[in-house]
C-alpha cells in the first residue's frame, strides 16, 4: 500500500486490525494475511494497493471514501495463475 496524499486508512488482515492511521505521501506499507484484507480509506483516490506486486482496483470512486475486500481469490489471480493459496 502506498499513498499519494495523506489519507486516513484502516486495514484489517485476517480479521485483525493492523492499521488505523494516516499514511504519509510516498510511504509504503506492507501487511501479511492468509485469507483476507479489508481496506477502508477516507480518500479513495489517494490510496494505491498492490497484492503480490500486482495493482488492485481502487478502494472507491475518486474523492470519496470507500472499502475493498481482497480475498484468497484475488491472491490467486494476482499470483499469475498459481493455484496454491
Amino acid at each position: 500500500m502506498s499513498a499519494s496524499a495523506l489519507p486516513h486508512v484502516r486495514v484489517q488482515a485476517d480479521g485483525t486490525l493492523v492499521l488505523d492511521n494516516a499514511i504519509c505521501p510516498g510511504e509504503n506499507r506492507h501487511f501479511p494475511a492468509k485469507t483476507e484484507f479489508v481496506v477502508s480509506a477516507a480518500d479513495s483516490s489517494a490510496v494505491l494497493l498492490e497484492l503480490n506486486r500486482e495493482a488492485m482496483p481502487p478502494v472507491g470512486a475518486p474523492g470519496t471514501s470507500g472499502t475493498i475486500t481482497l480475498t484468497s481469490k484475488n491472491l490467486r489471480q494476482a499470483s499469475g495463475g498459481n493455484s496454491e493459496p
